[in-house]
């Protein structure tokens, strides 16, 4: 077989548009196919200008799934499809297709599952039919062949393909990438491949922190910023993430720091350079790259971010004052309600976890990036597990305060029908829930613990989590609320008592907690989707967009947490009000005994201490 000619591109394309295939004979060319393969791998060595294919099992998908996938190796190129393609290889024979007949094509066949570079093939120590394919962009694909033979002929072949792919590297030249962009345009992989080779500046560098540094191989293309162990092409990077910052530290030293971003993880690393000349030119190409912010592409508005994420800080330290703040007044006044007193610790604490969320390197440095995926053990586990334990117990902390506000309705609403001998006991139900809950959660992480699952299906799952609870909250406040409006609209049609501005009360709650249910509920939802499907932030909008949507998030929060705070001091400070109707002052001199007899409080200047009317 011969590589397919310029010529037969269109011819088959245009064969594909609606094309159809016959199970039966694609089996047939299949086997065809593999047989003249077959052949030619025994009695001798394929020429490097033939293609090498065949079945093997790629590891793949969010739940490290085995799928058997058709591989083809063409040159330094490989491409691997969920079906035969049939087209492929009979675009390629000697016969010429009949005009018009489509029985060979699909457009399912046509189309890559992926495509790399080769750079580098690695034989597992564990298995005899496994090895490890790394791509120029540091992809890694783990597959498996059928048998011992067949593995050592693809590890043959690729390692052939790696040299010629180096080779290739090293001419300068572009026939790689251009194949490669005509078979699989449109695939992350190979838009990965097609820009390796735009390097805005490399070379080694001691990376680390103040105390200890070790020599690196860093490259920096447009405002990627990614750190090796070698020089290698097929080197596995040991950290890929986006630059924000950079500034010089030390010119006698040559050395400089470098803030970067990857998802929820931020890392600030110190850099040596070996001249004040080398220096220079990495911090240029730095400053090139984070001045040029992936939200600004056309350079007319730069989104501060850090300085934006800051901002978020304060004002949710503002919300942690006011509440605690709140909660100790309202724990020294004679109204103090247990209840109350649990919303304004639940709220304080809430408003804490997200300043330290932002305040801290482990907080969102909004910067779109693809968030990491990764096993637990792996280069950042720690980091993204802190990141995301901290983000999951803020919601968790402001989910309960809704939470609490249905359970203490519907304990409300009991005690209107019960005898009072039956106790109630809400904050044991409340407890409950969130004990449930914490152990749903805690699911998730126990199987990211285990190495059972990346980083990516955790983050799912967290969202799924947090998205049920929302739907089941949002449900409840609104069956309670009714309930509840219900009963205090009797309350003032038969027994005359003025209920207003309780109804008025429950409308509010009603209204701001369906608000921050409904709208966690769509961001949950957008997120779950984009890291299912595309596991990238900006799948579905553009990165300044994307960015100004999560933000929006947190600013619901930040809302919600002040509208409640003001909604229930003032409560609070009405029933103080109206709890001093209750009481009068003791009349000045009728409160003496008969052991002051020298009648010293006869002018009655002690503090009118209140007394209850019984």
């Amino acid at each position: 077989m011969n590589h397919r000619s310029n010529s037969a591109g269109p011819t088959r394309r245009a064969r594909s548009r609606n094309g159809m295939s016959i199970p039966g004979l694609n089996v047939d060319i299949e086997m065809l196919v593999q047989s003249t393969q077959g052949s030619a791998m025994h009695f001798g060595r394929k020429s490097s200008g033939e293609k090498f294919h065949g079945w093997l099992w790629k590891k793949c998908g969010r739940f490290s799934k085995w799928r058997n996938q058709h591989f083809v190796l063409d040159g330094a190129l490989l491409t691997y499809y969920d079906t035969f393609p049939t087209d492929q290889f009979v675009s390629e024979s000697s016969l010429m297709p009949i005009p018009g007949d489509n029985l060979f094509t699909t457009k399912s066949e046509s189309t890559p599952a992926g495509a790399v570079r080769v750079a580098h093939v690695e034989t597992s120590p564990k298995s005899k039919i496994a090895f490890k394919v790394y791509a120029v962009s540091g992809k890694i694909i783990d597959v498996r062949a059928k048998n011992e033979t067949l593995c050592r002929q693809w590890v043959d072949r690729l390692n052939e393909a790696a040299a010629l792919a180096k080779r290739q590297e090293s001419l300068n030249t572009s026939t790689t990438s251009t194949a490669s962009s005509t078979i699989s345009v449109g695939y992350s992989d190979s838009e990965l491949d097609l820009q390796c080779n735009i390097v805005d500046k490399s070379g080694w560098l001691e990376v680390g922190d103040r105390k200890s540094k070790r020599p690196r191989f860093c490259v920096m293309q447009g405002n990627m910023f990614t750190v090796y162990d070698t020089e290698d092409a097929w080197a596995v990077p040991l950290s890929r993430a986006y630059v924000t910052h950079a500034e010089k530290i030390s010119e006698a030293t040559c050395e400089f720091a470098v803030s970067t971003s990857a998802g929820k993880i931020t890392k600030n690393l110190t850099c040596k350079a070996r001249s004040q000349d080398e220096m220079h030119l990495w911090m240029e190409a730095l400053s090139n790259s984070f001045d040029y912010s992936p939200a600004d592409r056309d350079g007319k508005l730069v989104f501060r971010y850090r300085q934006v994420d800051t901002v978020l800080a304060f004002a949710y330290g503002g919300a942690c004052f006011f509440s605690f703040w709140a909660f100790a007044m309202h724990a020294q006044s004679p109204s103090r309600q247990a209840a109350t007193l649990g919303f304004y610790l639940l709220m304080g604490l809430a408003a804490f976890t997200r300043v330290l969320w932002f305040a801290t390197p482990y907080g969102v440095q909004s910067v779109l990036v693809e968030p990491p995926r990764l096993m637990m053990g792996e280069e950042g586990w720690v980091q993204f597990l802190v990141a995301e334990i901290v983000e999951i117990l803020g919601s968790f902390l402001l989910y309960s305060v809704f939470v609490l506000i249905v359970v203490f309705w519907a304990d409300m609403l009991r005690r209107l029908f019960t005898h009072e001998s039956v106790r109630s006991h809400p904050l044991r139900l409340f407890f409950f829930v969130l004990s449930a809950i914490m152990a749903i959660e805690a699911i998730g992480f126990a199987v990211f613990a285990a190495k059972r699952v990346d980083s990516y299906w955790l983050m799912v799952y967290d969202d799924v989590v947090m998205c049920l609870l929302s739907l089941g909250s949002l449900a409840a406040v609104l069956v309670y609320s009714f309930r509840m409006k219900t009963v205090l609209q009797a309350f003032l049609e038969v027994s005359q008592i003025d209920t207003t501005d309780r109804i008025k009360a429950v409308n509010w709650a009603t209204s701001i907690c369906a608000f921050f249910l409904i709208s966690n509920c769509v961001f949950l939802t957008y997120s779950i989707v984009s890291l299912a499907h595309f596991h990238q932030a900006g799948a579905y909008l553009e990165s300044k967009w994307w960015w100004l949507f999560v933000a929006s998030k947190h600013l619901v929060e930040i809302f919600v947490l002040y509208f409640l705070l003001y909604t229930l001091w003032g409560k609070s400070s009405d029933d103080a009000e109206n709890s001093k109707d209750g009481y009068e002052p003791i009349p000045d001199g009728s409160y003496l005994e008969d052991d002051d007899p020298n009648g010293i409080n006869a002018s009655g200047s002690l503090p009118s201490t209140p007394r209850r009317h019984r």
